[in-house]
């Protein structure tokens, strides 16, 4: 583990062997902590891109964690690239622990944003999660069955292979502001393609949710924000 102000980043080992990166921002001046956020990344961002986020937090007392996904951001796996969704939740469901392990007796807010949205909506579609608030701003929620017709999908699904196509995104889709454009621009950890494989495994994830058979129950609160 090392420290840079109040972020830290931490080695998780996945079931598979795969070192990811757990970051972490809290109060270094050991002022009171209210709560907990996890934040769950969009498909081409990583969690570094809490620089500001998380501090910020953290003057008002709420520990943040997020999880470089495999292939992203500083964690190991090949770059762009999600073998299955079973192994992207598990991977999730390890740093929820981890977080949760660390503040037991804390509101746990989970939060997914963009492509994110679609993993926490697989992860509360599987139950047990030990969250007090799910978040889901401006969530990719259904995003594949939006653009593709059931053929489509059925031949997405059968993708395997490790060939890529690049992310049909443009760094203005995200912000105007010059500076952050700047910033993405420089970014060698933003990801610009992804594997065939990891478009089967955001189809994957959104049938985890769209075709659970029947509501949670009794389950967080839940908010959708959209910006």
């Amino acid at each position: 583990m090392y420290a840079k102000d109040i972020h830290l980043i931490s080695e998780l080992t996945a079931a598979d062997g795969t070192t990811l990166a757990l970051h972490r921002w809290a109060p270094d001046d050991g002022s009171p902590v209210h709560g907990v956020l996890f934040y769950v990344h969009g498909i081409q961002s990583h969690a570094n891109w809490l620089f500001e986020t998380g501090p910020e937090l953290a003057a008002r007392g709420v520990v943040s964690y997020a999880l470089d996904r495999r292939g992203s951001g500083v964690s190991g796996g090949v770059r762009g690239d999600l073998p299955s969704a079973d192994v992207v939740l598990a991977d999730y469901r390890q740093g929820l622990a981890t977080a949760r392990g660390a503040h037991p007796r804390l509101p746990l807010t989970l939060l997914g944003q963009s492509f994110g949205g679609s993993v926490v909506g697989a992860l509360a579609a599987g139950g047990g999660l030990d969250v007090a608030t799910l978040v889901y701003c401006t969530p990719a929620l259904g995003q594949q069955r939006a653009r593709l017709g059931p053929v489509e999908l059925a031949a997405v699904r059968r993708l395997s292979g490790r060939e890529r196509a690049p992310i049909a995104l443009e760094d203005e889709d995200y912000t105007g502001e010059p500076r952050y454009l700047e910033f993405m621009a420089n970014d060698r950890l933003m990801l610009r393609q992804i594997t065939d494989r990891t478009r089967a495994t955001m189809v994957a994830l959104e049938d985890a949710y769209a075709e659970a058979q029947a509501p949670l129950a009794r389950g967080p609160a839940v908010h959708f924000v959209r910006v």
